[in-house]
């Protein structure tokens, strides 16, 4: 019975082995025609977006050389606010872009840079809602840039402020209570920020029923 458990073991793998280079094998030739079809119309598409903004920023590739100065001195000129939304879902690439634009805006104690009135910074997020990690989605780095323009924001005498917000409009108190407990092993939840203490949510419905 052993042996034979170990020969369906091995007969499984196999199969996913088998399956897996197929796969593999449609995914190169998908990717390899995309990626024709769009240098044939000159077109760039999301991921293609967000490359190419982080090389002219900083300079990276042929196509950036000599930018790396100039692109954030003319976006200087007219950046006044930076908003991410959904920031849990933001990948460390994009948060590269968003730190480069963003550079600027500390240069100085009065945060003007080359631009005239306050600049800003504002993101909102729950990490616990991360759902594109296909996209590359890095919840942890919510917390993480956080605290990365925290300390610029101080160490140039800027106003900073972390807000937390509890107080939920959508589900019952069991239902987040249940929520809290689960998210409360940092072990089972590492892409949750921790700087602002436990987590702990409260309902505005207030005597509404729940079940868990």
């Amino acid at each position: 019975q052993g042996r034979f458990a170990l020969l369906d073991q091995e007969r499984r793998a196999l199969i996913a082995a088998e399956a897996t280079l197929a796969l593999l094998r449609l995914a190169d030739v998908a990717r390899t025609d995309y990626a024709a079809r769009k240098a044939r119309r000159a077109a760039l598409d999301y991921d293609d977006l967000i490359v190419k903004a982080a090389a002219l920023l900083f300079g990276q590739g042929s196509d950036a050389a000599g930018a790396a100065q100039w692109v954030p001195y003319k976006l200087d000129e007219g950046l006044d606010h930076i908003l991410v939304e959904e920031a849990q879902d933001t990948s460390p690439m994009q948060w590269r872009v968003i730190r480069g634009l963003a550079e600027e805006f500390f240069s100085d104690t009065a945060g003007r840079g080359s631009a005239t009135g306050a600049r800003t910074v504002f993101a909102v997020g729950d990490e616990k809602q991360s759902i594109y990690g296909f996209q590359g989605a890095a919840p942890h780095m919510l917390g993480e840039s956080g605290s990365y323009f925290a300390g610029h924001a101080r160490g140039a005498s800027h106003t900073w402020n972390d807000v937390s917000l509890t107080l939920s409009f959508r589900t019952t108190t069991p239902v987040l209570d249940a929520v809290d407990s689960v998210f409360a092993d940092p072990v089972r939840t590492p892409g949750v920020a921790r700087e602002l203490g436990a987590l702990r949510h409260e309902s505005s419905r207030q005597g509404h029923a729940g079940l868990v």
